[in-house]
């Protein structure tokens, strides 16, 4: 994808404290790293079931990575599919996309075949060339959920709280 959506935690208060102690944890990176991938995890199934299904491969695609280590982790929610994108925002009017392409779609969804499927395939295909398509905004609404529910904030308290725990028992 050629964008993105970012979605940043404070961690002032665990970098504070990271620097009063004069080295990080442990414990504390396998938390934050557990946040991490709770927060990607909760993003990929909002996203999912969102993501407009025909063969339901999009939908199952979307995947996760984590870089870094300890305070300063990267997480990216990501589809290997080229197609991802194009679904996520739409497809602006110019050039129509591949017959063959939309050939599989009609195939399934309207169940043409021969001359008809050609037919429709090379209509539809040029419709699209001339209007594009709406995006299906999933990855969007699987972000602003996010960012508006508490949801992610309670799955990094709580992995805060764990470790608090841990260094005081």
């Amino acid at each position: 994808m050629s964008e993105y959506f970012a979605i940043e935690v404070d961690t002032s208060a665990i970098d504070e404290f990271v620097d009063d102690l004069g080295q990080v944890p442990e414990s504390l990176g396998r938390h934050l790293h557990n946040a991490m991938d709770g927060t990607l995890d909760l993003l990929i199934d909002w996203t999912s079931a969102e993501t407009p299904v025909n063969y339901g491969l999009l939908r199952g695609s979307w995947t996760k990575e984590i870089s870094g280590e300890a305070v300063n982790l990267t997480g990216e929610m990501f589809t290997p599919l080229i197609y991802g994108w194009p679904v996520e925002q739409g497809r602006r009017p110019g050039k129509m996309p591949p017959v063959d392409a939309i050939k599989i779609w009609a195939r399934r969804k309207l169940g043409l075949s021969g001359e008809e499927l050609d037919q429709a395939a090379f209509l539809i295909a040029r419709a699209i060339g001339k209007r594009g398509t709406e995006g299906a905004h999933m990855v969007e609404q699987a972000y602003n959920r996010a960012r508006s529910g508490p949801e992610i904030e309670r799955i990094w308290g709580y992995e805060i709280e764990q470790f608090l725990e841990e260094l005081a028992g």
